[in-house]
């Protein structure tokens, strides 16, 4: 009589590396959008998430929060694309960064997820607001440099957002409806 072998076979179900990248887990970049000073969150959400959706197609993901979106592409070449098109619209601030999540190891080189960190502040022209306890009405915006002018004495101001950025608060948005008489 023969003796009866019981073997037991664990089995781990991987697909490969092409097949990982159409699946909607798979991300090379997140952008992560915020909004700061935003009154209605709703109407900027649904804004930018339609340039969003317009102009990029290797989205595979679009997680949104209370304060904006957290949206996962597969093809990190979108990043420069991404931020150029939120600056020619808004005032943003900006953070790159990156993590090594493992190694290619038939190329020798480690693999990346890029982190894209877009700050969407809505300051704009004609709105008053105050640094350091000085009041000032913004006269224009220039890429990340406002134009500021006192309200007390009307002298004339230009300072990069990032230096003041700690210290400004906003006072009063420009109206939208000013009356024509």
């Amino acid at each position: 009589m023969k003796d009866k072998f019981k073997v037991e076979i664990n089995m781990d179900q991987e697909m490969c590396f092409s097949c990982k990248k159409t699946s909607s887990d798979y991300y090379q970049l997140k952008l992560q959008l915020r909004y700061i000073y935003f009154d209605e969150y709703d109407k900027i959400k649904e804004e930018t998430a339609k340039i969003i959706e317009k102009n990029f197609n290797s989205m595979n993901k679009l997680l949104e929060l209370d304060n904006g979106f957290d949206i996962f592409f597969s093809n990190r070449h979108e990043m420069n694309k991404i931020s150029s098109l939120f600056q020619r619209r808004y005032l943003i601030e900006e953070k790159r960064s990156k993590k090594v999540v493992g190694k290619n190891f038939l190329e020798s080189k480690d693999v990346c997820r890029f982190i894209l960190l877009i700050n969407i502040i809505n300051i704009s022209k004609g709105d008053t607001i105050s640094i350091k306890g000085e009041e000032f009405t913004i006269k224009a915006l220039n890429n990340n440099d406002l134009v500021l002018l006192n309200v007390i004495n009307g002298s004339k101001k230009v300072v990069p957002y990032k230096s003041v950025k700690d210290y400004l608060k906003l006072i009063s948005k420009r109206k939208a409806n000013i009356d024509l008489e």
